[in-house]
């Protein structure tokens, strides 16, 4: 309760006001519809990332010194994507209960392989994108994460990406999403890693 009060305290209250409005659009609406219920839920999943993001900006949380919080900035959009191939998955792997139940998602929309094809597409995207920030954010936020990341991300995420892929073209999704669920662990793991090393 205290924690929960805390939270409610040190968040700004439009976002708060956003953030409720959301979960009952979710509830009622949301859920039923393929695709803005994957997106919907993927920005649910980058909400603790983006109180943090608010949280040091708002009230100068000195205890994180900016160069440390400003990395949780590219985290947001690998997590985004990460989460929407992952519902992806999730929907592909339900897709038999669901067309039973009358539920369309979006594997039942736009067919199962259009569905694995842009799921494969996000995973991909995301492996070439891992350089961004090792190399490419200077220019934004005057610091850049180190070596380190890409090698950690490399050696974890490569292979979980690959046996997604892999699992998800053999149509078993149960283990395509269970190893998009340890890419996103490994990737929060690589970030805390590279930040306690170098950044």
């Amino acid at each position: 309760v205290v924690w929960m009060g805390a939270v409610i305290l040190s968040f700004p209250m439009w976002f708060f006001i956003l953030l409720c409005a959301l979960l009952i659009a979710y509830n009622r609406k949301l859920k039923h519809s393929p695709a803005l219920k994957n997106i919907t839920v993927a920005f649910l999943c980058t909400t603790p990332l983006l109180y943090a993001v608010q949280h040091f900006f708002n009230f100068s949380c000195h205890d994180y010194p900016e160069e440390k919080m400003w990395a949780i900035i590219p985290a947001i959009p690998f997590a985004f994507l990460l989460t929407v191939a992952r519902e992806i998955y999730k929907d592909l792997e339900d897709m038999p209960g669901d067309e039973k139940a009358g539920i369309m998602t979006f594997p039942l929309i736009a067919g199962e392989k259009v569905a694995r094809r842009l799921a494969g597409d996000i995973i991909i995207f995301i492996w070439i994108s891992l350089p961004i920030p090792v190399f490419f954010l200077d220019k934004l936020f005057k610091h850049n994460y180190p070596p380190v990341f890409l090698a950690l991300t490399a050696l974890s995420l490569t292979p979980c990406f690959a046996i997604s892929l892999i699992s998800a073209s053999s149509q078993d999704y149960s283990r395509a999403q269970r190893f998009t669920k340890f890419a996103m662990l490994f990737g929060l793991i690589s970030l805390i890693v590279s930040s306690i090393l170098g950044m």
